[in-house]
């Protein structure tokens, strides 16, 4: 990890949440303090969601077409390789927004569908790399899926979803999308085509990330309650009961990185999991909700006071600087994405240069990966 200056210890683990999307907006149904928490909650089903126990995943696993394991989003996980030197990040959000960078520092290739986009079809919510490929995913009374091996040329991805899709992940071969009225579909062959076995659910998934040996998707019900909503699968076809309690969780407000889940809750509240099934009492309070992303061999959540890092999801300390959230990283540089549609650049998390700037709706997500062509 890159040197950052560091404050007091603190931990907290919260699941992100909320009933709204990535900007704060209702999506249709059917369409800071650092004090660790201590009161388990119970889920719908009688289950205890502060009770951690041991892992029963499969083995751990990653993105081999480069070498490089990657976690959704294209970041990086503790010990891994560095990125190969010609991999890129790609940039995604409202009105079918797509930019890409080499470097971090110069943007290219910008492209978008409605300059006014909203919560509508044109919405990219999420992007994933996986085996050369770049999936990018969103919509709203439809899913709307885009594939690309380089980040400029983009295509459409015929579907018959008929949700929107709020995250990708990827793992040995499989794309696994997650979304609206319970959500959750594959794709083996590169996000060309995608099938899904479960059916609807009164609650919306929002973030699905991958790691030893499971898919895990979070989000919340909705209807006559609005809490915190998880489930898992060792293939992407079959997957878990639907488990409920604690707070909402929102979009991209999971993450995996040095063999356990990390997420963050609306109420504030982070959590650890060897396997996205059991989670244990909350590690930290970060002061609503928010993003959780794992880069640079770390985990990063922006809250009320701040930015805060943890190397183990467990233990997180204070960053230096004006404490904007992290998004992704690449070549040593970490990138912050925002509304109005922007993107900033920093080496050390304290001093972030605005290196693209287009204004207007803005972007959503961020993934890395080496383009095929």
């Amino acid at each position: 990890m890159r040197s950052v200056a560091y404050l007091r210890v603190i931990v907290v683990l919260a699941l992100g949440a909320c009933g709204t999307d990535a900007a704060g907006d209702p999506d249709t149904e059917g369409g800071s303090t650092a004090t660790p928490a201590s009161t388990s909650q119970t889920d719908q089903s009688g289950g205890d969601f502060s009770t951690a126990g041991p892992s029963t995943a499969a083995s751990s696993t990653s993105d081999s077409t480069d070498g490089t394991d990657t976690e959704p989003g294209g970041s990086t996980s503790t010990g891994d390789p560095p990125l190969p030197a010609d991999a890129i990040a790609v940039v995604v959000g409202y009105g079918t927004r797509r930019v890409r960078s080499a470097d971090g520092l110069t943007w290219t290739d910008f492209a978008e569908v409605d300059p006014r986009g909203g919560d509508d079809d044109n919405l990219l919510r999420g992007v994933g790399y996986g085996d050369g490929v770049f999936v990018a995913a969103g919509g709203s009374g439809a899913a709307l899926i885009m594939r690309s091996t380089d980040g400029i040329a983009w295509e459409s991805v015929p579907n018959t979803l008929g949700n929107f899709v709020s995250d990708v992940a990827h793992a040995d071969g499989t794309f696994v999308a997650a979304g609206g009225n319970g959500l959750r579909a594959r794709s083996v062959d590169g996000g060309a085509t995608w099938d899904s076995s479960t059916g609807y659910y009164a609650g919306h998934f929002r973030a699905v990330a991958a790691g030893n040996g499971v898919f895990v998707a979070v989000g919340h019900t909705y209807g006559d309650s609005n809490d915190g909503l998880w489930s898992t699968s060792i293939d992407g076809v079959t997957w878990t009961t639907e488990q409920t309690g604690g707070a909402p969780m929102g979009d991209g407000a999971l993450a995996f990185g040095d063999g356990v889940f990390v997420v963050r809750d609306g109420a504030g509240a982070v959590r650890t999991s060897e396997d996205g099934q059991a989670w244990g009492e909350p590690v930290m309070q970060l002061g609503g909700p928010g993003r959780m992303i794992h880069v640079d061999g770390a985990f990063s959540s922006a809250g009320d006071d701040g930015l805060w890092r943890s190397t183990d999801g467990s233990t997180w300390v204070a960053a230096e600087g004006d404490g904007r959230g992290v998004d992704g990283w690449l070549h040593g540089r970490y990138l912050s994405v925002s509304w109005p549609a922007a993107i900033d650049t920093s080496e050390d998390l304290a001093q972030w240069q605005r290196t693209f700037d287009v204004g207007g709706p803005g972007f959503t997500d961020v993934a890395v990966g080496s383009p095929t062509r």
